[in-house]
């Protein structure tokens, strides 16, 4: 598998969710994408199966809070300040959803281990 890094800095909500969606519209079978990213303005994201009702989006418009719908599930996260992360891989029969999670979260957990040894703190 071919890995490719794309940081695409800070953007707004609408930005960060059609970005997502493009990179799996142009996924090709041997390669994944992790890419990086912020939220400016702060944005509250719903899940795909929530619905924006639920929201106070006048309250949020107000606030100068961005409000969109992520193409995956969950509830509402407000994003402000946090580095936030989304790959992007084929999916294979022998592989699952859950364990390509895992295998994500080892590896960041892998990373950071790295980083933080490296710069002595």
């Amino acid at each position: 598998m071919n890995w490719q890094y794309i940081n695409t800095g800070e953007n707004t909500g609408s930005f960060n969710m059609e970005f997502d969606l493009d990179l799996v519209k142009e996924a090709e079978p041997d390669n994944a994408v992790l890419r990086l990213y912020r939220w400016k303005p702060y944005c509250i994201s719903l899940g795909a199966n929530q619905s924006v009702t639920e929201i106070n989006t006048a309250k949020a418009e107000v606030d100068g809070i961005d409000v969109v719908k992520r193409p995956t599930g969950g509830r509402a996260i407000l994003h402000s300040e946090e580095l936030t992360y989304s790959v992007v891989m084929p999916l294979t029969g022998n592989i699952s959803p859950r364990q390509i999670y895992e295998q994500i979260n080892f590896a960041l957990i892998k990373g950071l281990k790295i980083y933080y040894h490296r710069s002595g703190t």
